[in-house]
């Protein structure tokens, strides 16, 4: 599984389960503006998963929420509360390891989130014929 499928998939496992209203864009950079809350997925590396046979690797993908309005104790609370549901169901999902949240300046100008979470992904076995 390449990084565009990782975060192919990881896409189609949150785009369910973001609050109305939020935007998803599969790369993994935000654009330079902002109208919604914007939601980007950033596949930051992959290791061996000791635990498991050769060719299974864990995935670590960071999902940065950013949200672009200007009252940030409003947007603070909402966000806030958005964020902590979004995590209790990404924490349900079978496939994917939730480790933390934390609370950022994204860009250094939008009020925001970082979600790092895992998900093992194994070499594909060659097909014959």
């Amino acid at each position: 599984m390449s990084d565009s499928s990782v975060r192919s998939w990881l896409a189609e496992q949150l785009k369910p389960l973001l609050p109305e209203g939020w935007r998803l864009l599969e790369v993994s950079s935000l654009p330079d503006t902002l109208s919604t809350v914007t939601v980007v997925l950033k596949h930051l590396g992959m290791r061996p998963l000791a635990e498991a046979p050769k060719g299974h690797l864990l995935n670590e993908v960071v999902v940065t929420i950013a949200d672009p309005h200007g009252n940030l104790d409003k947007a603070d609370d909402e966000l806030d509360n958005n964020v902590l549901d979004l995590v209790h169901a990404l924490d349900s999902v079978k496939k994917i390891i939730f480790t933390e949240a934390k609370k950022v300046l994204v860009d250094e100008r939008w009020l925001g989130w970082d979600i790092t979470c895992s998900t093992i992904t194994r070499k594909k076995e060659p097909t014959n014929g």
